[in-house]
């Protein structure tokens, strides 16, 4: 990892992007040669239209330079608390609304290994927050922090999809397997791979199959591949966990049992309406998650 891209929370709030973002770096960058890079970019928007009294251009321009004014002292303030050692950091206080738009472009022109950023989730069907447009877009990596996080156990869970025959989701298996090991040597005591074998809760409801029955079935013939599976891959296999059931609920539950500090996960995004009625299971997921999340996408 060389470079990292971390976006600075709302002004007036705690900097926790930037806090654990530089954690982060310190973390890598002392144990290895090739140091990190941090960029930082801070938004600021106001409409400046709105007063009773029309703004001339000039008056306007003075008050948007004093709000960015004051919010690159805020954002020097953070990182001086943060304690960055040895981190070649640029900031950039950005006069923008459209924050998302505006990640993913310069995303798109600029190599970044990775995206931090707090999360803000809604769970409104119709809206499409920055987040869902970054899960969906960011040709990056994408660590979104948890505010309250439950009580850490400092675990990491690797979710992956082990019945797949899509090869673009079975590479992604292995991106997802290859990035929890990796983050496990900074921020884990113990690296978790799990595999929720999906159930149709409406087939559940009618009595058609059961879930504890799944289950059972599961634990008998899915588990032993799993545990074979990640043993191939570095990983402990008594850290193989398999569940049979709704994947967005069975994989919380996990991870909430767990205290995973980190769930690492892929995600296949979906646009238009289908993205924001049936969403997929990360964004599912990510509504019900205490525990940083890193989307991986294929």
């Amino acid at each position: 990892m060389k470079k990292v891209l971390i976006v600075a929370d709302k002004y007036g709030t705690a900097q926790l992007a930037i806090q654990r973002g530089i954690d982060l770096a310190n973390n890598i960058n002392s144990t290895t040669e090739e140091k990190i890079s941090v960029t930082i970019v801070a938004f600021s928007f106001e409409h400046l239209n709105r007063f009773s009294i029309a703004l001339t251009p000039e008056a306007a321009q003075d008050i948007q330079q004093t709000i960015l004014d004051k919010r690159t002292g805020e954002i020097d303030a953070a990182l001086e608390n943060a304690d960055p050692e040895d981190i070649q950091i640029d900031i950039q206080i950005i006069w923008e609304k459209d924050v998302a738009t505006w990640l993913l472009e310069y995303l798109n022109i600029h190599n970044y290994d990775l995206l931090i950023k707090s999360g803000n989730r809604s769970e409104s069907f119709f809206y499409s927050s920055t987040d869902w447009l970054l899960i969906r877009n960011c040709p990056c990596p994408f660590m979104i922090l948890c505010k309250n996080r439950w009580r850490s156990k400092h675990n990491v869970l690797a979710a992956i999809d082990l019945d797949t025959k899509s090869t673009s989701k079975q590479a992604l298996n292995e991106k997802v397997i290859e990035q929890a090991k990796f983050y496990n040597q900074y921020i884990g005591k113990e690296l978790y791979a799990a595999y929720i074998v999906p159930v149709s809760s409406v087939l559940n409801d009618l009595g058609l199959v059961f879930a504890d029955e799944e289950d059972n079935q599961a634990q008998k013939t899915v588990l032993p591949r799993l545990r074979k599976y990640v043993e191939q891959r570095g990983l402990s296999a008594k850290n193989a966990i398999v569940r049979a059931g709704d994947p967005s609920a069975k994989l919380t539950s996990t991870a909430h049992k767990l205290g995973a500090d980190l769930v690492v996960l892929g995600c296949v995004g979906h646009t238009g309406l289908s993205g924001k009625i049936i969403g997929n299971t990360a964004e599912k997921i990510l509504t019900h998650l205490k525990s940083d999340v890193l989307v991986l996408k294929p």
